[in-house]
């Protein structure tokens, strides 16, 4: 109730005409909102009247998994459910008496301060920065308790409805707007838009993705296993885009062979009026090139790089969303909210079902995305979008990227929490955080010297970038979710990974490659797509080894966070980011494994409702190692309104050998898990509890790390994995299904042994006539009259045979022609001309129509040639069956124009009786052939003969007797000397072996296939081309390769030659932090002071940014007076900085230089014993701290508050009597000025004033 109040006062005090809102002390059930939680008001508070519209309608906890659907049959129709037991519907005239009967325990409308998200109303009165959002007005997301809007909102001025899909819609609003739209029932929430940007190899090796790419270690495995690569596997990438944007042969190679599609999404249609045409500008990865890069983390193939950097997933194949777009904004934006034009992912639809629909319509298992919004942990309109997508194609797994927010806000040397981005704060989605790479001595970078202020502080300050795979990378964005959900699930490397490279950019991400078409990238989303292809082979594993051919994105989830592997963290510490246990608000659930991943344990696919119990039991052998379960569900979608996300709440309890239960789980996230360490030998159990499940029922996966064997036990008497309340034999352990479910089946065919007439086929289980023929037309001999008794065995089953030939009786649905019995009342054995009648001779031709009736060999005659149609070696056979013919050498009863014996198919010259024999084939006739046994078709010289690449010479006159355009080496190099033929030599008369840049056959000193004449470098076999002529080749593979081929230079060092060295140091200036000066090249901490401590202006402070120039250079000088912090006495002081005595005073305002001291008056620093500021040299009264001056330098001191004060402290007196240090003429102590005889030294006072002193008188 304390938020609440708090809530409405920001709503008072935006919206001066709204009363806050107060809901009654009626001991209601309590629900959960985001902004402040209120209860509900019994049902006996109301008048028994009918009610309509939206309200938070509440059940006693837990909710049967059937109350939604009793509602929603009485026309209460529900939409978000709100913990712990609501849900928010629509009463269409229900009274509180009819919801009564509903199990309705209590009912309230939502408050219009429940619907603001927090930061909307601070952006629209400028105290926030909100995309989209300028003072008073703005664009903002809807999310509708319905899925209509309110009526009258296309009649107001200050809302213009921009898109509206099911329950979501963005408008543009005034702030008067906003306070109407709260005030509707029909909302349930209002937000800002939020920005959608992209978030920005060894790293498979970290993952354990070359255990499954290998065949041999996959089948040490399991035998049966094959290696894995993704085949068969469809991966959706939403990107930025794809190299060229067209699968044509100018794609990116390492894709090019399998992609599914490409889709590019322009700016909306609801989004249009924002931006200027053209709205869509094709899938080309024109500007960071990420899309590209991602892509080829998950399935690039490597054909660019032969084989050396593949995807994770190399076979896979890919349907790619390119969403990133050039928006020209309208001057209408530029004017009201200050964007300029840029490429942005405004092609992402508002309604992200679209897209995920778009993807698995396509066939999509997996969809990759390493893009989001930054939102500090909220569960936002996206969050939902995806969580409902998710659920609606639960059989796809949804992957975003955890974000890049990660910074050391506070300096205290740890990254900070809560900094997830949307839609990673989906519930379904697959999070994934981003770990440091492994590329040892190759990257040094430190996260320091890139983001000096978000990681201003050691340990993260000096850590290197990508040198220890069990540490998280420094800009990862950590959880939990604003409702306290763990987050992200798991992490994968995502420093300086090596993927493949938009040929339509020249930017290099990171890092560019030597390999042009590659290059580094690092990020989240970097780790996402690595993750992607993860779980790709992870599905093929699944589909192809396990045969389990629809796999659930639940379980491919529990698989991945099961098997992550905890990491120890990168600082040595146990509670510093990755060194704290997993799971954490760093890592998740640890570092991805896959190694791990295949040798899990699981069930898929079960289900619970609310109060239902499911269990399984296992064997864990001796000695077993930690035991990791995991329970994964895919969760109905929630809304932003409610105070944590979790609809459907499972929890488990583990039962060990002893009998000892422990119980997990919460009422926050939907996936769970817990590691039993040192599991006992034995018997355990494992039981899935629907604890609250609302929207009934919950399907859900649950996974163990190891590969045992488990046993459903969800009371099953029998252990046969039916229930016993199911079980038609509860007692006999069985697998039928149809006829009685759980009985004995042998055949497993699904029906049950004493329901089976065939108990040993699984392809037939019924006999309706009884004649042992099954009436299961797909199985083993189908009976074709399943209702009449038969003994047919032949041409169909089951059915009538009189004459018992084996064929059937022809009857209404079944002729002699379609192969019944033609002579039914006959035996007989025919099968070739007609089925059941007579054959004599056996030859399957019936004795009516066979020519040769007592020849078993032949039967017909087709042609009537006198040659018979059956082939050799049958009897006189034709080998012209329909053609009459006299032919009789070559073939028989073909036909033969020239009588000449050989049918005129064979014979080349058939009306030529002279010449008919080709014995080879080659078209001449023997008699003029050279080769008469050989096909050839030589022409010169020798006829007829052997010439293979057809030039018309045999191989005896051809030097190049494979190829058709060259015969003559007059050189013998290899090259032909025919200059319009192939591989012409360009020097015939002089050997050589030259072959590159098309020049062929001229010398070639180094052999690297340059001619001498065309060749830089004649003696270096790596190098020939030397472009701008510095002396270093152009090849980057060769020996000193030029790393600026097309600008001539001289640098030398760093492995970069040949680029301009304007000091001529050998550094290259583009690594030359000092360009013009030859002592110095490097400057790690950035000062401006080189590393080189001979020479100029060298750093004293190398590796700390610094700028102290006098005592010592490029140190840390915090006042900047010159001199560095360890030499400076007064660091934060730039007015000061030597203290020689270290008193705290500076020398040039010391007054005792080398000796310390605390004074303050008269002198400065110098020593003062009395500790009474003025130094003792000063102080009359150096032991006195009461007194220091004594004007008159009597002995007693000015200060008249002091230790023996002076009464005249101008005068010079030995008075010491009741007042001090004035003029005491005779001595007696007291001053003059009060002495009645003051020269008289013995007396000085008079009483009775008859002047005669008080001693004497």
């Amino acid at each position: 109730m304390r938020a609440m109040a708090l809530v409405g006062l920001l709503i008072l005090s935006s919206f001066t005409s709204v009363a806050a809102w107060q809901p009654q002390s009626s001991h209601g059930e309590n629900i959960g909102l985001a902004n402040g939680d209120v209860e509900s008001i019994p049902l006996e508070q109301f008048a028994d009247l009918p009610q309509h519209g939206f309200w938070m309608l509440t059940h006693e906890y837990p909710v049967p998994s059937n109350w939604v659907t009793d509602l929603a049959e009485a026309g209460v129709e529900c939409w978000s459910f709100l913990p712990d037991s609501a849900f928010h519907c629509e009463l269409n005239g229900h009274t509180p008496s009819e919801l009564a009967k509903l199990e309705v325990n209590g009912m309230v409308k939502m408050p219009p301060s429940a619907k603001l998200h927090p930061h909307l109303m601070p952006s629209l009165k400028g105290e926030m920065q909100s995309w989209f959002i300028t003072e008073g007005m703005g664009i903002i997301n809807v999310i509708l308790s319905g899925d209509e809007l309110p009526e009258g909102i296309h009649e107001r001025g200050d809302i213009e409805v921009k898109s509206h899909s099911w329950r979501w819609a963005t408008v543009e609003v005034k702030t008067s707007g906003v306070q109407w739209l709260s005030e509707q029932p029909e909302v349930e929430w209002l937000e800002p838009r939020f920005e959608k940007a992209i978030m920005n190899d060894v790293a498979d090796e970290v993952i354990g993705a070359t255990v499954l790419w290998n065949a041999t270690q996959m089948a040490g495995i399991d035998s049966s296993w094959n290696a894995l690569d993704g085949t068969g596997i469809i991966v959706a990438v939403s990107d930025t885009g794809l190299d060229n944007g067209v699968n044509n042969t100018n794609m990116h190679p390492d894709f090019r062979d399998h992609i599914v599609g490409i889709h590019s999404y322009g700016i909306p249609s609801t989004s249009q009026w924002l931006a200027n045409s053209p709205y869509n500008d094709g899938a080309s990865d024109l500007d960071s090139g990420h899309g590209t890069h991602v892509a080829g983390s998950v399935l690039g193939d490597g054909t660019q790089s032969s084989g050396a950097i593949t995807g994770i997933a190399p076979e896979a194949r890919l349907y790619m969303q390119a969403t990133e777009v050039w928006t020209d904004w309208t001057t209408y934006v530029e004017n009201n909210y200050g964007y300029t034009d840029d490429y942005t992912l405004m092609g992402i639809p508002d309604d992200l079902r679209f897209m995920f629909d778009d993807a698995a319509d396509n066939g999509s298992h997996i969809h990759t995305n390493s893009w989001g919004s930054s939102v500090a942990g909220q569960y936002t309109t996206s969050s939902m979008q995806t969580d409902y997508s998710a659920r609606n194609h639960s059989g796809m797994l949804i992957l975003f990227s955890a974000g890049n927010s990660g910074v050391d806000g506070n300096s205290n040397g740890e990254i900070d929490d809560d900094s997830l981005g949307a839609p990673a704060t989906s519930k379904n989605v697959l999070t994934v955080g981003a770990s440091e790479n492994d590329r040892g001595s190759q990257i040094s970078t430190e996260w320091g010297h890139w983001w000096p202020g978000s990681f201003p502080t050691d340990p993260i300050n000096s850590d290197k970038m990508a040198n220890n795979t069990q540490g998280m990378a420094a800009f990862s964005s950590r959880g939990p979710v604003d409702d306290g959900r763990m987050k992200p699930d798991i992490s994968a490397p995502g420093t300086f990974i090596l993927s493949a490279k938009s040929r339509s950019t020249s930017s290099t991400g990171w890092l560019a490659h030597s390999n042009s078409d590659y290059t580094y990238m690092g990020g989240t989303s970097m780790s996402t797509p690595l993750t992607a292809g993860a779980s790709a082979l992870i599905y093929q594993h699944l589909i192809d080894n396990l045969n389990h051919p629809d796999p659930t994105s639940a379980l491919v989830k529990g698989i991945i966070t099961v098997s992550a592997h905890d990491m120890t963290g990168q600082y040595g510490s146990s509670t510093n980011g990755a060194g704290e246990t997993a799971p954490n608000y760093h890592e998740g659930w640890g570092l991805l494994d896959l190694d791990k991943a295949v040798n899990t344990s699981w069930v898929d696919n079960e289900s619970v409702n609310t109060g239902d119990t499911r269990g399984w039991k296992f064997t864990v052998p001796n000695g077993a190692p930690d035991l990791k379960v995991m329970v994964s569900w895919t969760d109905p979608p929630s809304t932003p309104s409610a105070s944590t996300n979790l609809v459907n709440d499972i929890d488990f309890a583990v039962k060990d050998p002893s009998g000892n239960w422990v119980e997990y789980g919460n009422n926050l996230d939907n996936l769970i898990g817990t590691t039993i360490s040192s599991p006992a030998a034995g018997m355990w159990e494992i039981h899935v509890n629907g604890t609250n499940i609302p929207t009934g029922p919950q399907h859900f996966s649950m996974v163990i790390d190891a590969p045992y064997s488990m046993i459903n036990i969800s009371a099953d008497a029998d252990g046969d994995g039916f229930i016993d309340t199911l079980d038609d034999c509860p007692n006999t352990a069985g697998s039928s299904t149809q006829d009685q479910t759980g009985c004995p089946d042998g055949d497993g065919d699904g029906w049950s042994n004493v329901g089976d007439d065939f108990p040993n086929e699984g392809t037939q289980w019924s006999d309706s006539d009884g004649d042992n023929f099954g009436d299961n037309p797909g199985g083993v001999n189908p009976d074709s009259c399943t209702s009449v008794v038969g003994t047919s065995s032949s041409d169909r089953y089951g059915c009538p045979d009189t004459d018992s030939d084996s064929w059937s009786d022809p009857d209404g649905g079944w002729t002699a022609f379609q192969g019944a019995d033609a002579c039914a009342s006959t035996w007989g054995n025919s099968t070739l001309d007609r089925n059941g009648c007579l054959d004599e001779d056996g030859d399957g031709q019936s004795d009516l129509n066979d020519a040769l009736l007592n020849d078993d060999t032949q039967w017909l005659d087709t042609d009537g040639d006198g040659y018979y149609d059956n082939p050799n070696p049958a009897t006189n056979w034709d080998d012209c069956p329909s053609i009459w013919g006299n032919s009789t050498i070559d073939r028989q009863g073909c036909l033969d124009t020239d009588g000449d014996g050989v049918s005129d198919d064979n014979d080349p010259w058939p009306t030529d009786p002279s010449r008919s024999i080709d014995t080879d084939g080659d078209g001449f006739a023997d008699s003029e052939d050279d080769c008469p046994n050989f096909a050839g078709n030589s022409t010169w010289i020798l006829v007829g003969c052997l010439d293979a690449d057809g030039d018309g010479r045999t191989v005896e006159y051809d030097a190049f007797p494979n190829d058709g355009t060259q015969w003559n080496d007059t050189d013998g190099d290899g090259f032909g000397d025919e200059p319009t033929g192939n591989f012409a030599d360009d020097c015939p008369n002089t050997y050589g072996d030259s072959w590159q840049n098309g020049t062929l056959g001229c010398p070639d000193s180094d052999g690297d296939g340059w001619s001498n004449g065309e060749d830089s470098f004649t003696n270096d076999s790596t190098q020939w081309h030397d472009v701008d002529g510095d002396g270093y080749g152009d090849n980057i593979g060769g020996t000193n390769p030029d790393s600026c081929p097309t600008t001539p230079g001289n640098s030398t060092q760093g492995g970069v030659l040949g680029c301009p060295d304007s000091d001529g140091d050998g550094w290259a200036d583009s690594m030359d932090d000092f360009p013009n000066d030859d002592t110095q090249h490097s400057d790690q901490d950035g000062d401006g002071f080189g590393d080189n401590a001979t020479g100029n202006n060298a750093d004293d402070c190398p590796i700390t940014f610094g700028n102290s120039t006098i005592d010592r250079l490029g140190c840390v000088d915090t006042d900047g007076d010159g001199y560095s912090d360890i030499n400076d006495d007064f660091p934060t002081d730039p007015t000061r900085y030597l203290d020689t005595d270290g008193d705290g005073y500076a020398d040039f305002e010391d007054d005792c230089i080398t000796t310390p001291g605390s004074s303050t008056n008269g002198s400065l620093g110098c020593f003062d014993a009395d500790q009474d500021t003025w130094a003792d040299d000063d102080d009359s009264f150096p032991l006195d701290a009461t007194q220091w001056n004594d004007t008159d330098m009597d002995g007693f001191g000015d200060n008249a508050n002091g230790t023996n004060p002076d009464a005249c402290p101008a005068v010079f007196g030995n008075s010491s009597s009741t007042i001090l240090g004035c003029l005491d003429s005779d001595g007696d102590t007291w001053a003059d000025l009060i002495d009645v005889f003051p020269d008289d030294g013995t007396e000085w006072i008079d009483d009775d004033a008859d002047g005669f002193g008080n001693n004497i008188d």
